[in-house]
């Protein structure tokens, strides 16, 4: 009997909020989701929270927002996982920090009969016990090529180039390097000298830059996989007097990066939209408990950001 009313009570809701045509996926509404982050201090994870509080609204969704404390930090969100699991979510989106790390939890998430929308960051399924009903992405290796392809048109083809990345077990720094060593493995003259791990991390990214600025004085690239370590590298290279000499590209087209392009330092980035990504992810889990069938895979739309166009997107 109290269930009964606890779904009159639910329905009641979406005819009031929505009307009954109204609600897109109406058997989405009132149910509850959990979105798990990389962290919430990074300025793309907080957009990406926007974006899905954003889309919880639109299809009259409940979603609790978390990350870990210790940003990238994977026991963090099997812990993260576990709650939703206890409170008894509906459905869960998960953007691991470590796609090899979170696969037990996705197991248990599996074995609770929660959905699990992987966004960002693919799970890595091998074994087959970790799945997801599809991944919203904007493609890593995509993104990477049009920064290092964007980098190398600068600098005419020619000199030394070093990859900063992000945590080694995350699949979003494997894609990113591979696609950056495949661009520059076309030109010739480009000649990869260095990987460092930065953490994504922009002080980190700072620190890393300036020790290869020592160890390679005629360095002339820098890719980063994302923009916080890139403005890390801008700092760095500002420094010694090089901004102008180095071009420095890299990924998310966060606010800070894009103002940075548009101040002649950065050179540039990749669009990825994470509020957009999020928004997308929301609205996949919406359809999923609404009883539609997902594809394996939704894209995202990027976008390439130089000085030309920065103006664009910082309007955005």
């Amino acid at each position: 009997m109290k269930k009964a009313f606890v779904v009159f009570l639910v329905v009641l809701f979406s005819i009031s909020v929505f009307g009954v045509s109204a609600a897109p996926y109406p058997g989405a509404v009132g149910k509850k989701a959990t979105l798990i982050l990389k962290d919430l201090t990074n300025p793309v994870w907080i957009q990406a929270a926007e974006g899905a509080k954003a889309a919880a609204k639109d299809f009259g969704m409940q979603i609790e927002v978390v990350a870990p404390i210790v940003s990238n930090n994977n026991d963090e969100q099997i812990q993260l996982v576990q709650q939703a699991i206890a409170k008894r979510k509906d459905i869960l989106i998960l953007t691991p920090a470590d796609s090899k790390g979170i696969v037990p939890a996705v197991t248990e998430l599996n074995k609770a009969k929660i959905p699990v929308i992987n966004l960002n960051t693919k799970i890595n399924n091998e074994s087959g016990r970790a799945n997801s009903e599809t991944f919203v992405v904007a493609d890593n290796i995509t993104c990477a090529t049009l920064c290092a392809t964007e980098l190398a048109r600068l600098a005419n083809g020619s000199g030394e180039a070093i990859i900063l990345q992000g945590p080694s077990g995350g699949q979003v720094t494997i894609d990113l390097t591979k696609g950056a060593e495949d661009t520059f493995a076309k030109y010739p003259n480009i000649k990869l000298v260095d990987k460092k791990e930065a953490k994504f991390d922009r002080a980190t990214g700072y620190k890393v830059t300036q020790d290869m600025l020592i160890t390679y004085p005629n360095l002339k690239i820098i890719f980063s996989c994302n923009d916080e370590m890139a403005l890390g590298a801008v700092k760095a290279v500002e420094e010694v007097g090089k901004l102008g000499k180095i071009f420095i590209g890299g990924i998310d087209g966060n606010k800070d990066a894009m103002a940075s392009i548009k101040e002649g330092k950065l050179n540039v980035t990749v669009f990825k939209n994470f509020w957009l990504q999020a928004y997308t992810a929301v609205e996949a889990a919406a359809k999923f408990l609404d009883g539609q069938k997902l594809p394996a895979l939704i894209p995202v739309d990027l976008g390439i950001v130089t000085k030309e166009n920065v103006e664009k997107y910082l309007a955005m």
